[in-house]
């Protein structure tokens, strides 16, 4: 087939669509390493999946990530991203990588039924690596209720999820607390519960010793329950 060439300076560019090559036909693979390695954005969003309109996924960590800042939570819909629709996961990394690093973009999400909008500037890998050693060994540890079984659920009567509770173990900080089997939390300390792992995650970033308040549905009684969060040994 013909290949056009056409100069540029000193570069010679190949319009059929290959690399970048110097004017002694040796192909500029210095530069086409470093376009292959640009830093791509990383946001704290894990276990993603794909859900009517867009994308969801199971729960943010670490603390203090791009998607924390944002008040994303477990459950949310997201259906753009810096004004591209969101169409699948692979898609959603697509438009990641093709996103700088410290940039903001507008991020439309649904959560309860309802269209939202927030902002989130995005970090990079190593940034998020640093945040998450950070809460790995921070020295307080990890906060524990001693819930031993839990499971997303629909709330009986109304259109939002929760996590009911099917096993809270006797004689640890939610039981004494207050907490039963069967209650479904719908907020703990103050942020939405609307997936078992997001509800996880937040127990675990909570500093042990903390007084939070959990809002609960037992039958049809909406409780408001103050705990006292243990520390994961």
């Amino acid at each position: 087939p013909w290949i056009v060439w056409v100069v540029l300076g000193i570069t010679v560019a190949s319009v059929t669509g290959g690399g970048l090559m110097s004017p002694f036909g040796l192909r500029n693979k210095g530069r086409n390493a470093a376009m292959r390695t640009v830093p791509r954005s990383y946001v704290g969003l894990n276990e993603t999946k794909a859900a009517s309109g867009g994308i969801t996924f199971d729960y943010v960590t670490p603390p203090g990530s791009a998607a924390d800042k944002a008040g994303l939570i477990g459950g949310d819909i997201i259906t753009a991203l810096d004004g591209q629709q969101v169409t699948s996961p692979d898609q959603f990394i697509k438009l990641l990588i093709a996103t700088p690093v410290g940039k903001t973009v507008d991020v439309v999400f649904i959560r309860d039924g309802e269209t939202r909008t927030t902002q989130m500037t995005t970090i990079s890998k190593e940034e998020q690596e640093r945040l998450k050693d950070l809460f790995d060994d921070r020295p307080e540890g990890k906060g524990f209720l001693g819930i031993k079984d839990w499971e997303r659920t629909l709330v009986p009567g109304m259109t939002i999820y929760g996590v009911r509770l099917d096993k809270v173990a006797k004689n640890q900080p939610g039981y004494i607390a207050g907490l039963r089997d069967g209650d479904i939390i719908l907020e703990f300390n103050g942020t939405p519960i609307r997936t078992a792992r997001e509800l996880v995650a937040r127990i675990e970033r909570t500093v042990p010793d903390t007084v939070v308040k959990v809002v609960v549905m037992r039958g049809s009684e909406r409780l408001e329950i103050p705990v006292k969060i243990g520390v994961d040994d």
